[in-house]
C-alpha cells in the first residue's frame, strides 16, 4: 500500500515539477493563457466631479 501511495505522490511531483519548468500543460503555454485571460485593454472616461452646496445644486464656475 506505501508502495502505491509513494509511487501516485511521485508521479504528481514529477508532473507538477515538469509545468512548473516548461509552462505548458496539454500544449498549451501557461503564460499566454493567462495573458489572454487577464490582460484586457479599455479607456474609461472620467467625469469631474462636482461641488455642492447645502442645497445639493451644483455651484457654477466662475472665470
Amino acid at each position: 500500500m506505501l508502495v502505491i501511495y509513494g509511487g501516485l505522490f511521485f508521479a504528481l511531483f514529477i508532473k507538477i515539477v515538469h509545468i512548473q519548468a516548461t509552462g505548458v500543460v496539454n500544449g498549451q503555454v501557461l503564460e499566454a493563457r493567462a495573458a489572454a485571460l487577464y490582460e484586457k485593454e479599455a479607456v474609461l472616461t472620467a467625469e469631474r466631479g462636482k461641488i455642492l452646496d447645502r442645497g445639493g445644486s451644483a455651484l457654477r464656475r466662475i472665470h
